[in-house]
């Protein structure tokens, strides 16, 4: 039995399925979890939504923001972006199948083993959170995100959006909700403040003085993993703290897998195969 984590697959099924060769992926044994940012841009979204599918005892996933784009445009509450490949799977079938995984999907996943405790989300945690607090706002989302009387279409026509850029205790409501959305799925740099900024998306040896990592930034606990991804132009970087594996597929580059069930991580990596 093994435990991993792979990186942002964007709809490279091929590149998905050789990395799944190479770790020799046991769907009776093993466990897969998944950093989100399943689909789209890549030509393969609706391939690898089946291949979790055909899985899904064995495979959990994150929400990633292009998995709650998908989401908000099959609601019909954003347009269909140039470069979006979210027609391929709204034009199959039943596409309510895979509306319907992603929407039970969390936006945070804890995982205890024998050598490590990890945390699991798209892009990140903010630094004034704790554990505890993560998981409950992890909560509220799931909460709306699985309601059946409203609240989950009333919240999508309102999550996208810059405001508020920051995080506060007593916010409410949907700007309560667009901010624990935003911090798991869309950050990158903080500024002096803990504001998020979502202008600047490059390397961190470009970023602006006034502009830190997230996971730079001091935390009220530090004996969890946090395993993310999102951040292509990062690539794979590790802190003590935290794992960073989106290394690129959908721009050519790699697709990675971490195990996490050894004393120490073991990477594995294929090329892009799409």
């Amino acid at each position: 039995m093994a435990t991993y984590v792979i990186g942002d697959i964007h709809g490279c099924d091929r590149s998905f399925n050789a990395l799944l060769k190479k770790i020799n992926f046991k769907p009776n044994t093993d466990k897969i979890y998944l950093v989100g940012d399943l689909i789209n841009r890549g030509p393969r979204s609706v391939d690898v939504l089946e291949r979790i599918l055909d899985s899904a005892t064995a495979m959990q996933s994150v929400l990633g923001n292009h998995d709650l784009n998908f989401l908000a445009a099959a609601a019909g509450f954003v347009k269909i972006k140039k470069n979006d490949t979210f027609s391929s799977i709204l034009t199959t079938k039943n596409p309510y199948v895979f509306i319907d995984y992603l929407r039970q999907c969390p936006l945070m996943i804890k995982i205890e083993t024998e050598f490590n405790q990890i945390i699991i989300v798209h892009a990140g945690m903010h630094p004034s959170w704790s554990i505890e607090d993560a998981w409950r706002y992890n909560l509220e989302i799931i909460q709306v995100f699985q309601d059946k009387d409203g609240k989950y279409e009333q919240f999508l026509a309102r999550m996208f959006g810059n405001s508020p850029n920051f995080w506060n205790e007593e916010l409410s409501g949907h700007e309560r909700l667009r901010a624990i959305i935003n911090i798991f799925t869309r950050m990158r740099f903080l500024d002096k403040d803990l504001k998020l900024d979502f202008d600047f998306k490059e390397k961190l040896s470009q970023a602006p003085e006034h502009l830190t990592p997230w996971f730079n930034s001091p935390r009220p606990e530090n004996n969890h993993k946090i395993i993310f991804g999102h951040w292509a132009a990062l690539g794979l970087h590790q802190t003590k703290h935290t794992l960073c594996i989106d290394t690129g597929c959908i721009w050519g580059n790699m697709l990675s897998a971490v195990r996490i069930d050894t004393p120490k991580f073991e990477l594995f990596m294929v090329e892009n195969h799409d």
